[in-house]
């Protein structure tokens, strides 16, 4: 088994039988990060079922996983799309957050999903912002949660490393860059690294101890066979850091990226395509 590293280690499936992989493989696991699109693959191809079956496996699903690793965080995403009311979503999460005790609920970063948020975390919920994009972003994600009060390990921002990559840019830059910031503003928000595709992106996460990285099975499998490695820059088109106003308020910060919405309606697409 390896040691613990620093960074916490979360597993990014919505399948129960992956957590008991994991756990014979290192004997400890911080958390796991769930979506629409991977509990349809838990689910099976071509399986029809209606929205309150498809939410009631879901269900079924994270709480075997809460009850593996009770002292960890499981992520439990809203389903929404670019048409979906602030109202809706934060019902989605007031009823998600009921499934276990452990749970952070994943918002897309979008305006009505933050708008949502706002609303729960101020009543004490516990948040995971995803398909995070950009530095902007994050200090949007940073603003609201400190006008929250929120405290340390109630919210996580999710940058995603290797969707940046397939477009040659330098996902890992990232993840430094909101940490760079973070360290400035003095954050709360603990940075979750997710899209992480390999042992590359695995081993740059630990180099800059950042606060958790999520990863699929065939990473953490790839990670027994090879403990350490050493960090190799790719030849992607860096990202620089941004000075950014740290003054405004989260509303005024422009969190658009193509990314996000291409991200939000694969999401949603994956959802509707096992529904009757």
């Amino acid at each position: 088994m390896l040691p613990r590293p620093q960074t916490k280690i979360f597993l990014d499936s919505a399948n129960p039988q992956d957590t008991k992989v994991v756990l014979d493989l290192l004997g400890f696991l911080d958390g796991q990060t769930t979506n629409p699109s991977l509990i349809v693959k838990v689910l099976g191809e071509n399986v029809k079922v209606s929205e309150s079956e498809m939410l009631e496996f879901y269900k079924t699903n994270v709480q075997k996983i809460a009850n593996l690793i009770p002292q960890g965080s499981v992520s439990i995403e809203v389903y929404a799309d670019d048409t979906t009311s602030p109202e809706d979503i934060y019902h989605q999460a007031t009823t998600l957050s009921q499934w276990i005790p452990n749970a952070h609920i994943k918002f897309p970063t979008i305006p009505n999903a933050l708008l949502a948020a706002e609303k729960f975390l101020a009543d004490g919920g516990r948040a995971n912002f995803t398909l995070v994009f950009t530095q902007a972003q994050a200090l949007a994600i940073h603003l609201l949660a400190t006008s929250c009060g929120v405290n340390k390990g109630q919210v996580f921002v999710s940058p995603f490393v290797g969707r940046l990559d397939d477009i040659g840019q330098n996902g890992v830059d990232l993840l430094q860059n909101i940490q760079r910031m973070y360290q400035e503003l003095n954050s709360p928000v603990e940075i979750l690294g997710a899209s992480i595709r390999n042992l590359n992106h695995l081993q740059y996460c630990l180099d800059i101890n950042l606060d958790i990285v999520t990863l699929p099975l065939t990473v953490i499998q790839q990670w027994i066979d090879q403990p350490s490695i050493s960090y190799v820059p790719q030849p992607l088109t860096p990202i620089p850091y941004e000075n950014l106003d740290y003054s405004v308020s989260w509303q005024d910060v422009n969190i658009d990226h193509p990314l996000t919405t291409k991200g939000l309606l694969k999401f949603a697409a994956d959802w509707k395509s096992c529904l009757n």
